[in-house]
This record gives C-alpha cells, sequence and structure tokens, in this order.
C-alpha cells in the first residue's frame, strides 16, 4: 500500500481491508498507526544491505549512496518511512548515522558536523528521489501539452526529449553522487557553522 500512497492517507482499516481481517485483530499487535509504521520502518531498514568498511571515506560515501538506491529500488515504500508527521523513524536513523559518523573520524564537530549532515542528506535524498522518478519524466508522452509553447521552443522540447531517452539513469546518479562527495570535500577543508548571517541575492 506504501509503495502506491501517501504515509498520511495509510490507515489501520485501509489495511486491513486490504488484507480482508477485522481491524481489532490489527490492533492486537499494534496500539496505532505510528506503531505500525514504525515496526514497518524497522523491517524495511533492516533490510538494507550491509556496507562494507572502507579506507577513504569518500569510497564509504560513494557505497553508501549507491546501497541506498538499490535499497529504494527493491523497497520503494522505504522512502516514505523516513519519516512521517514530522518525526524521524529509528528505522532510518540506524542506516544514516553511520555517514555522520565517517564525516566525525574526518574531524567535523558541533554545528559543523551538523550543517555538514544537514546539507550532505537534503541534497542527495532530493537528488535520489528526482532520479528514481526521471525514467518516467523522460518518456515523450511528458510533452503532452507541447502546443502551448511556440515554435522555437516545440523544436528545443522534442530534440532535448528524443535525447532524454538515451539517457541512463546511473550515469546521472554516479555524475551526481561525485558532486555530493566533492561538496563534502569542500565542507571538511572550510566548515561552514550556520549563523544565518549570509544572505540570499
Amino acid at each position: 500500500m506504501l509503495a502506491k500512497e501517501h504515509v498520511r492517507d495509510f490507515s489501520m482499516p485501509r489495511l486491513a481491508r486490504a488484507l480482508s481481517v477485522g481491524v481489532m485483530s490489527l490492533y492486537t499487535y499494534f496500539p496505532s498507526k505510528d506503531a505500525l509504521l514504525l515496526a514497518l520502518a524497522d523491517d524495511v531498514y533492516n533490510r538494507m544491505a550491509p556496507i562494507d568498511p572502507q579506507e577513504r571515506w569518500q569510497d564509504y560515501l560513494y557505497s553508501w549512496l549507491w546501497t541506498v538506491v538499490r535499497h529504494l529500488d527493491r523497497h520503494p515504500e522505504a522512502i516514505k518511512l523516513m519519516q512521517w508527521s514530522g518525526h524521524v523513524s529509528p528505522g532510518w536513523l540506524q542506516r544514516w548515522f553511520p555517514v555522520a559518523q565517517a564525516l566525525k573520524k574526518e574531524g567535523l564537530r558541533g554545528p559543523e558536523l551538523a550543517f555538514a549532515m544537514s546539507w550532505f542528506t537534503t541534497a542527495a535524498m532530493g537528488f535520489i528521489s528526482a532520479q528514481l522518478r526521471s525514467p518516467e519524466n523522460r518518456r515523450t508522452a511528458s510533452l503532452a501539452h507541447l502546443e502551448n509553447l511556440d515554435l522555437e521552443s516545440q523544436r528545443l522540447a522534442t530534440g532535448l526529449w528524443l535525447d532524454f531517452a538515451d539517457i541512463h539513469r546511473d550515469d546521472v546518479l554516479s555524475f551526481g553522487f561525485r558532486q555530493l562527495i566533492s561538496g563534502v570535500e569542500q565542507l571538511l577543508t572550510h566548515p561552514i557553522r550556520s549563523t544565518g548571517a549570509t544572505a540570499a541575492p
């Protein structure tokens, strides 16, 4: 169910109907929706492949990123079980903490570690989430309203989408992961402590 719908739409009665069981039978094992989601998150993230130790932190992060992608390929519902209702699931945190530990070993501490983890996590997961959807977005069928563009824009879009068909998702991911690791290298060399003083242009 979670692979096809948002967590906010998930409910014990709906799950009971899908399983053809009485809803009270679910409450025998899980006292609340949150308890059930926590158990699901633990189960899904316990299936995530272990990552072998690496001599270089860069290699570890690269392996971690690919492990996350492969896990989401097999369990698309996992991305919805990272957090819900404003709370992060312990199952996901246990898979996320090793990244923080790796950066801590490289010397980041306190607010500077927090900044690096915030940037890396949001950049990585946003990028991965977009790429998981990218094959569908690159289909020529997504240009259903092409006629609303001027002729020059129509030609540009048509040419791009024809070439998009030849793009392999994993090539884009590999390039993006190298950029993410390069960004972390910059944060290790020049740590940032967020002060709110940086003005947007």
